[in-house]
């Protein structure tokens, strides 16, 4: 049986081995991080079933039809060597391996949830191995821009932020802490939109 952890701005996995911070930034100059505890998956579901629940819910709840949501869900194996992820239009999680940073392949995967019914979310699985760090996190973290020119940060450049970090030796908190930070001095003011990053780590990269 697989652990599921469903990703959004703070999410809960029911593993203890694995190491997960999650820093989030509600207003600006405000950094939150904690080790998130554990709580049950929504209505015990996972995968494909808990994405068409929380589609519906949403469908149901909304005030208008304009209203959608990303959501990127993580299954994590029980030898925590293998993950199982799916995507509703949420951005790439970058891996954290020996021999550096990837992000995920960009498919399979869905689009965000409320844009259409009966819509189908495939599963991606991935190789962690002994030593990795998965790095989740919302769009207010690549949105920011770059320079004058307008041109915004991305995948790529996060992915280039990440490696150096990486290379230096950043870890956990200090990570997410300075990749918020060189986001936020590449845009030059406060990031626009709200910011969350969820770490999850096992042994010693």
């Amino acid at each position: 049986m697989r652990s599921a952890l469903p990703i959004h701005t703070s999410g809960s996995p029911p593993f203890s081995n694995a190491k997960t911070r999650e820093c989030s930034r509600k207003r600006p100059r405000t950094l939150r991080t904690r080790i998130v505890s554990d709580s049950p998956v929504l209505a015990g579901h996972q995968g494909q079933r808990l994405l068409e629940t929380l589609d519906a819910v949403l469908e149901h709840e909304r005030w208008g039809d304009e209203i959608f949501t990303t959501v990127c869900m993580l299954a994590i194996s029980p030898d925590r060597r293998t993950a199982r992820v799916h995507r509703a239009g949420h951005p790439r999680p970058l891996l954290f391996g020996p021999d550096g940073v990837r992000a995920l392949p960009e498919e399979p995967r869905g689009p965000a949830l409320g844009l259409l019914p009966g819509l189908e979310w495939p599963a991606q699985d991935v190789e962690l191995g002994d030593a990795w760090g998965l790095m989740l996190y919302t769009d207010g973290l690549i949105e920011g821009c770059v320079g004058d020119g307008g041109e915004r940060l991305d995948l790529e450049g996060l992915l280039e932020l990440a490696a150096a970090a990486h290379a230096r030796g950043e870890r956990g908190e200090a990570l997410i802490a300075g990749l918020a930070a060189e986001a936020e001095r590449l845009n030059g003011d406060v990031l626009s939109d709200d910011l969350a990053v969820l770490l999850l780590s096992r042994g010693e990269l």
